[in-house]
Parts: C-alpha cells; sequence; structure tokens
C-alpha cells in the first residue's frame, strides 16, 4: 500500500472547504466515471455506511454492476453523489483513498493531485481557461487533431524530428504542462516529470524544454503522439508553437513533401538518383548473409564513411525499432 500518496491525499481533502471539493469532482467527473467502474460497489457501500445512499440507491448501483453494466453504475453513483451535497463528496473522495491500490486509473488521478500539491487548483483554472478556446483556434485544434490522427508513427517521428529546434523554443513556457500531460498518461514517470520541472523551476527551460524532448524521442511513438496531442491544448498560450501548428495547418496533406522539399532529399542530381536506384536494386536482390558477408567486408571503410552522417542513420534505426532510445543516444554521444 502506498501510505505516503494516502497520507498526502487525506491531508490534502481535510484542507479542502466544500465548494474546492466541489470543484474537484466537477473537473474529474469524467474520468472518475471510468475509473471506479470495477470499485463501484465498494464506493456505494461506503456511502451507505455513513448514510449518504439509502439501501435502495445503493442496490440500483450494485444491481446495474452485477448486470455488468459498470459505466451505467458508474455513472449513476456519481450522479448520486452529486445530488446528494458536500458530505457524500467528502466521503466518496475519502473511500477513494482507501480503494485506489486496486483501481489502477483512480491512483493515477490521486497520485497526479499530489503530484500537484497545493497548486491543483491553479492548475484546474488554468485548464478550464484552455478550453474555452475562440472560434478561430478551434478551427485549428480541429484541423490538428485531425492532421495527427492521419499520421502514422513514422509520419509523427519524422514531423517531430523535423520540428525539433524550433519545439525545443517554443514550448519553453510550457514545458511543466507537457510533462504533466505525459506523466498523466503514464509516458514520464514522476522521477522524469520532476526532473523536467526542477530545470523549468530554476530557470534554466531551455535545459528542460530539451530534456523533455530527448526523453519523449526515447519513449517511442506513443510519447510523441500524446505530446502532439498536448500541444494542440496548449497552444494558445505559447505563441512560437501557436505558429508552428498554423504552418501544419495551411500545408495540410503537403506537409510532408514540404519537409522533404526543406531537407533537399527531392534536390538529388540526376547522375547521383541512377546510383541511387541501382544500389537499391542491388540491395533488394542481397540475401541476408550476403548484407551480412558486405557489411564485414566494408566495416573499416564504412566506420570512416559515415562518420558526418550517423547522426542521422541513428535516427531512422531507432525509428524503425531497430535501435533503442538508449543506444541512439550512445551513439551520438560517442560522435567525435
Amino acid at each position: 500500500m502506498d501510505t505516503d500518496l494516502n497520507s498526502a491525499i487525506s491531508a490534502f481533502l481535510s484542507n479542502c472547504e466544500d465548494q474546492q471539493l466541489l470543484q474537484l469532482t466537477r473537473f474529474y467527473m469524467e474520468r472518475l466515471v471510468q475509473s471506479v467502474e470495477q470499485g463501484v460497489e465498494g464506493v456505494g457501500f461506503m456511502l451507505t455506511y455513513d448514510h449518504h445512499f439509502n439501501e435502495r440507491e445503493y442496490h440500483r448501483v450494485t444491481e446495474l454492476a452485477e448486470k455488468g453494466n459498470r459505466a451505467d453504475a458508474s455513472k449513476l453513483l456519481l450522479d448520486l453523489v452529486m445530488e446528494k451535497g458536500s458530505g457524500a463528496r467528502r466521503v466518496m473522495w475519502e473511500s477513494f483513498v482507501k480503494l485506489h491500490q486496486h483501481l489502477p486509473k483512480l491512483s493515477r488521478i490521486l497520485k497526479e493531485i499530489r503530484e500537484r500539491g497545493d497548486g491543483q487548483f491553479a492548475y484546474m483554472d488554468r485548464e478550464r481557461d484552455l478550453s474555452e478556446v475562440p472560434a478561430h483556434l478551434k478551427d485549428l485544434n480541429s484541423a490538428i487533431s485531425a492532421f495527427l490522427s492521419n499520421c502514422d508513427d513514422h509520419k509523427l517521428f519524422r514531423l517531430t524530428r523535423f520540428y525539433m529546434d524550433r519545439l525545443e523554443f517554443a514550448i519553453e513556457e510550457g514545458v511543466d504542462g507537457v510533462g504533466f500531460m505525459l506523466m498523466g498518461d503514464d509516458h514520464f514517470t514522476g522521477q522524469e516529470y520532476h526532473r523536467v520541472a526542477e530545470l523549468a523551476e530554476k530557470g534554466n527551460r531551455a535545459d528542460a524544454s530539451k530534456l523533455l524532448l530527448d526523453l519523449v524521442m526515447e519513449k517511442g511513438s506513443e510519447a510523441r503522439r500524446v505530446m502532439w496531442e498536448s500541444f494542440v491544448k496548449l497552444h494558445q498560450h505559447l505563441p512560437k508553437l501557436s505558429r508552428i501548428l498554423k504552418e501544419i495547418w495551411e500545408r495540410g496533406d503537403g506537409q510532408f513533401a514540404y519537409m522533404d522539399r526543406e531537407r533537399g532529399l527531392s534536390e538529388v542530381p540526376a547522375h547521383l538518383k541512377d546510383l541511387n536506384s541501382a544500389i537499391s536494386a542491388f540491395l533488394s536482390n542481397c540475401e541476408d548473409h550476403q548484407l551480412f558477408r558486405l557489411s564485414r567486408f566494408y566495416m573499416e571503410r564504412l566506420e570512416q564513411a559515415i562518420e558526418e552522417g550517423v547522426e542521422g542513420i541513428g535516427f531512422m534505426l531507432m525509428a524503425e525499432d531497430h535501435f533503442t532510445g538508449p543506444e541512439y543516444h550512445v551513439s551520438v554521444r560517442n560522435i567525435a
């Protein structure tokens, strides 16, 4: 049992006024409905034991759960609690402290609250402000969300790599929020988040931003996707980030062709196109053992030949999941 978490949340709840507890419950309502599905009987029992639910209300909840309608049971429980008032809400949150170790999604919510501590309600205020998006930005948000949903993992990797330098500057003032969202979705550990947040708190926001992006690149495709989704939520308060998203929006389907042109990939001299085609055809006809022999034969010359391009080769190997993030970073750090 995580006694430190239990103690921290119990202390937090005891310091919450009724109005704050109402705000907290409303803020987490949708996630709570999902989080308590598997423990709805236990929460309902505690509310009944403390006389906030009558027997009939408790049985309405448990009957739905027994029939397999746990989502409906959870929603009913929370609706009843909101009707009952502040005493019921307090007992419900106290029951969460007792039950969360068996309910991972609920445990995640409590850990987020502990991590934010005294800043929880300021965070909720910021999130509420972010949800009140002007009409023209809603169009941008919808367009970027659609664009991201159409990106496969490799395209998202390319997009991140292409904008890496600009993103480091663009998210400096919002690095705490991006890190929190990554931790909330289990892509950052608490320790990793605190490494980022501590740098930001000390005024080293450029280093915090670089660390966050390095960690995301190590974590893989899901972390990159969550990061870009967080950009959609946060960009209206980060002008440089908003500018990047607007550029992507304006290019639409032409974004990746633009990236290719920018990198000069489409501007290959004619004689090199012939060479590229010939080597590609040669490699496609090589069996695995032949490719192994080829690599062994040219090993010493290859070590010298790729020195200036080792970072790009490493990135491609990581993008195809042949290198882990740490392996890539070792290869880059050894460039000298």
